[in-house]
């Protein structure tokens, strides 16, 4: 089920980030807390935060649905449940310099 909420939210995520990409919401600076979580560059504006909120987004529902025993989207992900812990690629949230 929490699948389920958190495809959600990377469906929200995506329409915020066509807002900004539509110039609807001012495209501004992304937060100096968000450069320094996701390893941005000091330029970074809000549309690469989103990108990486989705990223993470995206990354939780596809472990979960692992977790209950359904398939990913993502190919070649490598999530799996071995005795209670969950392994995937974190690095999934980074945008490209």
């Amino acid at each position: 089920m929490v699948h389920y909420f958190e495809e959600e939210a990377v469906s929200s995520y995506t329409n915020y980030l066509e807002l900004i990409e539509s110039g609807q919401i001012e495209e501004v600076p992304a937060p100096q807390l968000a450069i320094e979580y996701y390893n941005l560059p000091p330029e970074a504006m809000l549309s690469d935060m989103i990108r990486c909120v989705r990223a993470d987004e995206q990354h939780h529902a596809d472990v979960n649905l692992r977790m209950a025993g359904g398939r990913t989207k993502e190919e070649g992900t490598d999530v799996s449940v071995d005795a209670g812990q969950v392994t995937g690629d974190p690095s999934t949230t980074g945008i490209q310099a």
